[in-house]
């Protein structure tokens, strides 16, 4: 099994590179240049350009896995491989799941990067497959090599790292209680909650209302044993999203980032499916959020 950089990507950034390059060549070909020195900048300056863009479209790097060997190997190199490194699967630990956010000049943009890693989680001793910017391929990918290498899966992509067994990877939360007999408990309400609260045997419809002016969103979620829909409403309009229950693999409290209250990534109820992950109650407190994800769980396992 391997992983390569795809080609398209990189050729498209060249691109420029390279008719800049072809340009100013062909243009100071044809202009008359008396300065000594402009004779020999004008080549210069072409062919730097031209040598860019083909390191750029040619670069390539990748990662294979051999099974039988127990051995990765990861390579990288123009148009072929120039340059190969070996090392057992023996080294490595877990297939890791992250999520960060990657800086350029003037912007900024979030990652979720999938590697195998080592036990200390070491990014220089890890090894790196592909970072996609959307949440969905990179647990996909992530998953495909835990599987192959019958290996951990460690998604720390929340903050909290929650890591799931290989042959647990595709088991739904109802058939993970169902395995393990673990026994649900909801947690009492506090005195103080925000959100109003329907409980029925097989149903609980939560209501929870907008706080404030940084949290202009009220949500409403309906549960059963065949589904959860999640509707948000706020100052644009309203997003629905229906998840079947036996798609849902985590259902997890997330707890509060760290850092000053201010600015720290604030906890929530977190809902994931392969395809939707869906997190509420951010600005509600932690009693409550636990109190909201133990009557969910009792619904969605019974």
């Amino acid at each position: 099994m391997e992983w390569r950089t795809r080609a398209l990507p990189r050729l498209l950034f060249a691109l420029p590179f390279l008719v800049f390059g072809v340009f100013a060549g062909v243009r100071g070909s044809m202009s008359e240049v008396k300065d000594e020195a402009g004779k020999w900048a004008i080549p210069v300056f072409s062919t730097v350009f031209c040598l860019t863009a083909f390191g750029i479209g040619t670069g390539r790097r990748g990662v294979a896995l051999d099974r039988a060997a127990r051995e990765v190997t990861t390579w990288w190199g123009f148009v072929r491989p120039w340059r190969t490194r070996a090392r057992s699967l023996d080294e490595f630990e877990v297939i890791r799941l992250d999520r960060e956010v990657r800086r350029s000049n003037n912007s900024s943009y979030t990652v979720f990067p999938v590697r195998l890693s080592t036990p200390e989680h070491r990014k220089r001793g890890s090894v790196a497959f592909a970072a996609p910017r959307k949440y969905a391929p990179a647990r996909e990918l992530a998953e495909t090599i835990a599987k192959f290498l019958d290996l951990p899966l460690e998604d720390a992509s929340s903050g909290t790292p929650v890591r799931r067994d290989p042959e647990t990877l595709d088991e739904s939360v109802r058939e993970r209680f169902e395995r393990t007999g673990e026994r649900v408990d909801v947690p009492p309400p506090p005195p103080d909650m925000r959100s109003t609260v329907e409980f029925t045997p097989g149903r609980a419809v939560i209501e929870i209302p907008a706080a404030g002016l940084l949290t202009r969103r009220s949500w409403r979620v309906e549960a059963t044993p065949e589904f959860v829909e999640l509707r948000a409403k706020g100052l644009l309009g309203s997003k629905t999203t229906r998840l079947d229950t036996n798609d849902i693999e985590e259902l997890e409290v997330e707890p509060p980032g760290h850092g000053p209250k201010l600015f720290a990534r604030p906890g929530a109820v977190r809902i994931r499916t392969d395809r939707h992950t869906v997190r509420f109650g951010r600005h509600l407190e932690s009693l409550e959020r636990a109190h909201l994800h133990g009557i969910l769980q009792v619904v969605i396992t019974s």
